[in-house]
Formats: C-alpha cells, sequence, structure tokens
C-alpha cells in the first residue's frame, strides 16, 4: 500500500472545485462585462454628452445662442429617453442612439468644412466648440458601440 504524503504542518488544503468556481465567475464577469457597470457607464455618457452641448452653447455667438438652445433641449430629451431605454434593457435604443450620434457627428463636419472653406473666420472659439463637441460625441459613439459593460446591460441575462 501507498502511504498518502502527510500534509505539512500550519498549512490547509483548500477545497480545488470551490476556488475554481470563484476564478471562472470572476474571468466571465470580465469577459462578457457587468450591468451595474453598464448603468455606471450610460449616466457618464448622459453628462459627457450634455458637457458637449455646454461646450457648443458657450463656444457660439451670442446672437446664435437662442437657435441653438432648442436644438439641445430636443437632444437632451431625445437621449435621456434613449439612454432610459438603454437603462432598461432595450436594445434598439442602443441602436437608434448611435445612429442619432453618427449624425450628429456628420453635421457639424459639414458645418466645419464650410467655415474652414470661408476663410474669413474671425471668431475661432466656434470651430474650437464644434471640433471638441465631435470628439466627445465621437467617443460617445464608440463606448456605446465597444462596450462590453453597456452589450451586458442589453442582453437579458441577468447578473
Amino acid at each position: 500500500m501507498s502511504e498518502s504524503p502527510s500534509p505539512q504542518p500550519g498549512i490547509f488544503p483548500v477545497p480545488a472545485s470551490r476556488s475554481r468556481r470563484r476564478r471562472s465567475h470572476r474571468s466571465d464577469r470580465r469577459r462578457y462585462g457587468s450591468s451595474r457597470r453598464g448603468k455606471l457607464w450610460l449616466i457618464l455618457i448622459f453628462f459627457a454628452m450634455r458637457a458637449a452641448d455646454a461646450i457648443l452653447y458657450f463656444g457660439s455667438p451670442v446672437s446664435n445662442r437662442f437657435h441653438l438652445l432648442g436644438s439641445i433641449i430636443t437632444g437632451t430629451l431625445w437621449s435621456a429617453i434613449l439612454l432610459g431605454g438603454i437603462w432598461f434593457r432595450n436594445n434598439w435604443c442602443r441602436y437608434v442612439l448611435i445612429l442619432f450620434l453618427m449624425v450628429s457627428l456628420i453635421m457639424p463636419a459639414i458645418e466645419v468644412y464650410g467655415i474652414w472653406s470661408t476663410l474669413h473666420i474671425t471668431n475661432y472659439t466656434l470651430l474650437y466648440s464644434i471640433i471638441a463637441s465631435m470628439l466627445i460625441f465621437g467617443s460617445v459613439t464608440w463606448t456605446l458601440i465597444s462596450s462590453r459593460d453597456i452589450k451586458r446591460l442589453t442582453t437579458r441575462l441577468r447578473d
């Protein structure tokens, strides 16, 4: 008969199945994302979009702010509704918000090209604010497309 090796004094063996389960659960969470982090991303996205609106509002000339205010209010309402839909796990809201953000990236790009082509720029703050808001909207769009946490949030799985 073979004798089993005696454990070393002071070291207690840990059941392998218990620790393996914990490790696999943690790695699954990293691989597939977390809906709690997805909700935090949605809050961050909302405030980033409002920051882009504020940059655009304060960078525009005073004479154009009244017309821009209506656009900002409408965009805020639609983005809040669509982010709320994503919060409540409606995947189609994510696609519609991505589509709206793509349009909001294309339209200012046309405006920047129009401002740049006239070459009579006296106030660069409007140009810089448009470019800054485009960068913020682009990063928000990229986050909505590529974030595992937001994808996890819009799936029907609960964690």
